[in-house]
């Protein structure tokens, strides 16, 4: 059986490395939400701290912004997937997972991140409370 490595796949490597910096003082969802274009490109990190302590905001960290932009130039590359815009890659507490990419005509460009971001956050999170005070 061949088994993609980390290093050989960029959704695993995506997934491994949120995981990794999420640490484990945590029982709900992981989310890394990105935007990636030519030239410019962010990726942030919420962690879920249970439903009643809410949801924590980290930098993402150079192995997770490696995946992302790994990913990203992957898909670029290959006329048959597309560049995506944006990607919502959320981890549940029992592994599973789901990823929305968003495409350069799905993306208003009258909109920036600071408009999409909350939005993709409210999606999943609801009301929650975003601690933006420790994102190292």
């Amino acid at each position: 059986m061949n088994v993609a490595s980390p290093a050989s796949d960029p959704i695993q490597s995506i997934g491994t490395a949120a995981l990794d910096q999420a640490g484990g003082d945590r029982d709900g969802r992981i989310l890394i939400y990105a935007e990636v274009e030519e030239g410019a490109w962010s990726a942030d990190l919420f962690v879920e701290l249970g439903r009643d302590h809410g949801v924590r905001y980290l930098f993402a960290g150079p192995a997770l912004e490696r995946a992302v932009l790994e990913h990203w130039e992957r898909s670029r590359a290959d006329p048959q997937a597309g560049e995506w815009r944006t990607m919502t890659f959320l981890i549940h507490p029992d592994g599973r997972f789901t990823i929305e990419l968003k495409y350069p005509d799905q993306v208003d460009p009258e909109q920036g991140v600071s408009e999409r971001r909350p939005a993709v956050l409210r999606a999943h999170f609801g009301d929650a409370r975003i601690d933006y005070s420790r994102p190292r």
